[in-house]
């Protein structure tokens, strides 16, 4: 799976707008609050959340993860409430956040029931919190965790850190301020939403999704594959006369390249000026990278299969070329003669 920005928010702009915020600082992903309690079981408000949030931010190609508060004395039905809230909302059947932290310190005996009847309706289950307190509590599909494994810091979403081992989401920074509303940070792992995952990832061709930025005529990159089957760029910032100086080309990812290497490579530039990076493996498998200007990975090397495709029904379909006998023996020739 791939490591994204994730935001969460409990009063979000406009839906309009949150996708807007999402795409100025390349999340993916957003976390919204579907039923929460108080500490005595009160039921209060979810924010500014509505069902035509869900819709913008899925419709643009980006995931929803909601959240459960069920505060310390919660319903014995409130994961099946959730679940009724989230389906009838259009949130993709993927999983659901339940968040055990101060104020919200359910009997551990209501998760247990709660993780058996999210996975008995097809849903899984992430639990919230700090490292400490989810100790004490059976575990579920994977945590989400606030405090324990990175440091956070204040309204600093850039440079996104790499998660940490053990979690599938780690929350790294509080109120940042983005287009004047105020969002958490974390680093998810698109493990969350499983093998239904929503991320139609822009900068895929197969998605039908991209829109390429405009020419740069004082930027040229150029990508190609090694010998070793490493996909290496090398950008130039001065055109196409920068390529001339000693800049070193570097490894798109290398941690991540698929066993086997590449054989071939293309790039392209999306909307949210991020550098898209297709390879064509040696296993078979097509990955795609996505990077920011800044060297940030939004999502490092992962296979396309899994990622849901909208092709647009205006698509002509792919004619392969007959060969050019002539020209192939020309070359022959050619290389015969020298």
């Amino acid at each position: 799976m791939a490591e994204i920005l994730m935001v969460d928010a409990l009063n979000p702009p406009d839906p309009d707008q949150l996708v807007a915020d999402m795409r100025s600082v390349g999340a993916r992903a957003v976390a919204m609050y579907l039923l929460r309690r108080d500490a005595t079981g009160k039921m209060m408000d979810t924010g500014t959340w509505t069902v035509q949030h869900v819709a913008a931010v899925q419709s643009s190609g980006r995931a929803v993860l909601p959240i459960l508060v069920p505060g310390s004395a919660p319903g014995p039905n409130d994961m099946a409430l959730a679940i009724q809230i989230a389906s009838s909302a259009g949130i993709v059947k993927s999983a659901i956040a339940v968040d055990i932290e101060q104020f919200s310190f359910p009997a551990p005996q209501w998760l247990t029931d709660a993780v058996k009847l999210a996975h008995s309706a097809g849903w899984r289950v992430i639990r919230y919190g700090d490292v400490g307190p989810l100790g004490s509590y059976p575990v579920a599909d994977g945590d989400w965790v606030s405090h324990g494994k990175i440091t956070v810091t204040r309204n600093q979403i850039a440079p996104m850190p790499s998660l940490p081992s053990g979690v599938v989401a780690d929350q790294y920074s509080v109120g940042c301020v983005v287009n004047g509303s105020e969002y958490d940070a974390s680093v998810a792992d698109t493990a969350i939403w499983g093998d239904v995952s929503p991320l139609a990832l822009e900068g895929t061709q197969v998605a039908g999704r991209i829109v390429r930025a405009p020419f740069d005529p004082n930027r040229l990159d150029v990508v190609w594959v090694d010998p070793d089957g490493f996909y290496r760029v090398k950008t130039s910032a001065g055109g196409a006369g920068g390529l001339d100086s000693s800049t070193q080309a570097d490894a798109v990812d290398k941690d991540h390249v698929p066993d086997g290497g590449f054989f071939d490579a293309d790039a392209v530039w999306d909307k949210d000026n991020r550098l898209c990076y297709l390879g064509f493996a040696n296993n078979s498998g097509v990955y795609l990278a996505v990077q920011r200007v800044d060297g940030v990975f939004d999502q490092n090397w992962s296979p396309l299969q899994g990622v849901f495709v909208r092709v647009p029904p205006t698509s002509a379909p792919i004619v392969k070329p007959a060969p050019d006998t002539q020209l192939r023996a020309a070359l022959k020739n050619a290389v015969d003669a020298l």
